[in-house]
């Protein structure tokens, strides 16, 4: 799909993150921060033609490279364990999944930092942390 299909998923379903999926398999998410950040520009200058040429492909984060927790540790965990979380990664969502015996990873769940904070009156900051040389340089605007 395109970055504007996405997007437009996006505002159609009062989301700011859809799920990457194939046949029914999960490949990771893709995110307003990435579709609408300075992700899609640094693929330009990467070469990958305008910006209306990326696809979700281009931008998404493979579930493979995403911290993901596991239900085990959340059934134990409290609301500022989950802040903390999403604040030392520096993310706004956070995947929870389960490995049974000889079945795939499953998503069983997601926490979200603006529904934390909706349902505690109170804001919950988090930042997205660079990455790479190049997310820091465009942080700095150099």
């Amino acid at each position: 799909a395109t970055l504007f299909a996405a997007n437009e998923a996006m505002i159609t379903y009062g989301v700011r993150l859809l799920f990457v999926t194939e046949r029914d398999h999960l490949l990771g998410i893709i995110s307003t921060q990435d579709t609408l950040g300075e992700r899609p520009l640094q693929m330009r200058h990467l070469g990958k033609g305008t910006v209306s040429d990326l696809s979700v492909s281009d931008l998404m984060h493979p579930l493979a490279s995403l911290q993901v927790l596991r239900l085990a540790d959340v059934l134990h965990a409290n609301v500022g364990d989950l802040v903390a979380t999403l604040q030392r990664l520096g993310r706004k969502h956070l995947l929870v999944s389960e490995q049974l015996p000889d079945q795939p990873l499953a998503i069983r769940g997601m926490f979200s930092a603006t529904q934390i904070e909706r349902q505690l009156g109170a804001p919950v900051e988090t930042y997205e942390r660079a990455q790479t040389f190049a997310q820091i340089e465009a942080a700095l605007g150099a």
